[in-house]
Formats: structure tokens, sequence, C-alpha cells
């Protein structure tokens, strides 16, 4: 027994308890709104959540991917780095704040005339609360205390199920503002401990600033890559739903939303994986960097497979049971998504490669290279063979950046050999 609680008591283990807690918990709260708040309600609900969603997206990519690798490089990291990186996700979240609150205050005015103050200051609220929320976790995890990154999301979920439950049985209307106050406020509430914890040793100016600076130079085309993935993503859904329809947008949606069960993996091998990669690499340079992402390939690609398998093989059966049967002849969609996620887990391990070696730029690259493909060829291959072709663009997109990927870590394995040693992260 004792052997086996050791075995679950690890960072994986912890780590994907969290991102499953987490994507049940978004999950559910999509549900209950789009049932309870109605359509137009849960359109604001949505917009708003999206943007909020790339304030977040993009202070991670900035503050949390450079500090994973960053703490596995070191055996320890000081406790007054971790609070410069609590404060600059502070101010970025602030910032981020801001321009999301500007944003959805002149969409409401020029659409409808009127300043939608409340749900302005709640877009305000909600955006600095996620952030916050995935920041504290993600540095939790990387100071190796996962289980109070668990305990953090735990208590969200739980606060806002008895929010929610105490606002449906008590009567009250359920709105778009009114349920982005309550997981403003559950989100705010589970990280207050830990938050204070983290920035009790306040960081020096100095600390703060070579803290930016290091993060900055690992993550600048991290930042850019996000963009270009997120730009392509939506231009293709743009199109899709200007050639085809807003029904061949729905029924390829089907599809993702089933597959999203998988990503409790691919998010959740953030908090450990990129951690223990810097880890291998300080230790062994690049030939025990490869063994580790190797053997984390077949570990983690074995569960992801499964999954895979289990949804498309019968996705006829699972499109009918949870969606309805007018979704059911878009069964072989979800199978093609399927074979673009496999893709997408082994290029996102083996960018953590990259990362570690602080050779981002091959990174940003391949989704330059593979956004420039996607795009040109999305309008021919959507003429061609409508709602088959534009999944295969972004299956042929997502192939593209994979092989890309392996071939600049084989570059760098290559260089690496002829320099005759290794250099480690130990520098970082």
């Amino acid at each position: 027994m004792r052997n086996a609680m050791s075995r679950l008591d690890n960072s994986m283990s912890w780590s994907f308890l969290d991102q499953l807690t987490a994507s049940g918990v978004s999950f559910c709260l999509g549900i209950a709104a789009a049932r309870f708040a109605g359509h137009a309600e849960f359109g604001v609900f949505t917009l708003v959540l999206v943007l909020a969603l790339l304030a977040s997206t993009i202070i991670e990519t900035t503050l949390a991917l450079p500090m994973m690798t960053l703490a596995g490089a070191r055996r320890v990291r000081s406790p007054a780095y971790f609070s410069a990186v609590t404060l600059w996700a502070l101010i970025g979240a602030l910032f981020g704040a801001i321009i999301v609150s500007s944003i959805i205050a002149l969409f409401f005015f020029l659409r409808d005339g009127t300043l939608h103050s409340g749900l302005v200051v709640v877009a305000f609220a909600v955006t600095i609360a996620q952030a916050m929320h995935n920041m504290v976790r993600r540095i939790l995890f990387a100071r190796l205390c996962g289980s109070i990154g668990f305990l953090c999301g735990l208590v969200r979920g739980v606060l806002i199920a008895i929010g929610g439950t105490a606002m449906v049985a008590g009567g009250y209307p359920v709105t778009a503002a009114g349920l982005l106050t309550l997981l403003a406020v559950a989100s705010a509430a589970s990280i207050a401990v830990p938050l204070v914890t983290l920035l009790r040793p306040w960081p020096a100016r100095a600390m703060s600033k070579a803290v930016f600076e290091r993060h900055w130079l690992m993550s600048r085309w991290l930042v850019g890559m996000v963009g270009i993935s997120i730009g392509q993503e939506q231009a293709i859904w743009l199109l899709i739903g200007g050639l085809l329809g807003d029904a061949a947008v729905g029924g390829a949606r089907a599809g993702q939303h089933l597959l999203g069960v998988t990503h409790f993996i691919l998010l959740g091998m953030h908090n450990f994986v990129a951690r223990e990669a810097a880890s291998a690499y300080a230790a062994g340079g690049h030939p025990a960097l490869t063994r580790y992402l190797s053997r984390r390939s077949l570990q983690l690609g074995a569960l992801t497979g499964g999954l895979l398998l289990l949804l498309a093989v019968p996705a006829e059966f699972w499109l009918g049971l949870l969606l309805g049967e007018d979704y059911v002849q878009y069964s072989n969609v979800l199978r093609l998504f399927a074979l673009s996620y496999a893709a997408v887990f082994v290029r996102e391990v083996w960018m953590m490669y990259l990362r570690t070696i602080d050779r981002s730029r091959g990174i940003f690259n391949a989704f330059a290279l593979s956004s420039l493909l996607a795009i040109a060829a999305a309008v021919p291959a959507m003429m061609f063979a409508g709602i088959y072709g534009a999944v295969a663009v972004i299956i042929a997109a997502n192939v593209v950046s994979l092989l890309y990927v392996l071939s600049e870590v084989r570059k760098a394995q290559s260089d690496a050999g002829r320099s005759g040693h290794d250099a480690t992260a130990s520098k970082a």
C-alpha cells in the first residue's frame, strides 16, 4: 500500500488530477450556462471567457513555460524567484484585465449604444481572477507542491457548485454577469492563501527585472507562436462558416468537443514534463533529455492513443448518445480529428525539447510555416472536398509543424554531437 501511495503521490498524478478537475469544472459551467441562461446570455458568457482565456494564455506563455524549465534546471529555486514570477503574473493579469474590459465596453457600446458598466466590471474581475488562479497553480507545481495546486482547483470547483446550486434553487436569474461573477469569486477565493504566501518574500527590484528579462528571452518566440496559431485557427473556422455554413461549423466542433477529453493529458503534462525535462538535461545533457522525452512519449502516448481510439472507433455511438442523432453524420470528421490530435500530442512533447535547450525560435518557425500553408490551402480544399477538405487542411498543418519540430530536434542533437559536449541548462 505504501508503494502504491508513493507512486500516486508525484507530480504526474497530481497534475492529471488537477487538469481533470479544471476541465470538468469548465465543461459543467459551460453546460449550465447554455441550459439555464439562454442563447443570448450564453453568447455573452462565452465572449468574455474567450477574451479572458486569451489574456491568461499569453501570461502563462510568457511566465509559466519558462518557469517550468528554469525551475527544473536547478535543484532548488529561491522563494524570491517564485515571488518575482507571482508579482509579474499579477501585473500581467491587471494589464490583461484592462484590455479585456475595454474591448467588452467598446463592443457593446458600438452594438447597443450603451455602456454595460456591470458587465465591464465583471469582465475585469474574471480576467484577473482566472489568470492568477491558473498561474498560482502552475507556480505551485513548479515548486513541487502539486497537491496544493490540485486542492486550489478542487476548492474552486466546490465553490462554483455551491454558488450555482444556490442561484438556481433560490430562483435568482441565471445571467452571464452572474455566472462570471461566481467564477471570479471562486477563482480568487481558492488561491487567496497561497497567493499571499508566494508574495510574502517581496522581491527586490533587481530580482524582478532579472526574472522578467530571462523569461522574455525564453518566451518571446513562444508568444509569437501563440498569436500565429490562434490567428490561423480562427481564420479557418471563419472560412468554414462563410463557405460551408453554420451546420458544418457545428458538426466539426462537435467532434472536437468530444475529443477534448484528451486535453487533460496535453495540458496536465506541462505541469511536470517541462520541469522534469529540464532536470534531465541539467543532469545528463542531450542524451538524458532525449531518453526522458522518449519514455514520456511512450507512457503518455499510450494513454492518449487509447482515449482517441475509444472515441474514434465507435464515433457514431458517442455522437448520437451525447449530442444527438443529427451529429452522427459527422462521425468521420471526428475520426479525422483524432489523427490530428495524435500529431499534436507528439509535437507538444518534442516542443519541450526545444524549449529546454532554449531554441524556441524553431517552434515559432514551425507554426509560421504551417499556418501559411494552411491559410493558402484552406479555400481550395473546402471548395473541392467541403468539410473534409477543411479538416484535411487542419491535419496537414499539424503534421507539417510536427515534422518541422522533429527536424529542429534532430538538428540540435547533431549540433551537440559535433561540438563534442553537451551544454546544460544549469547556467539558466
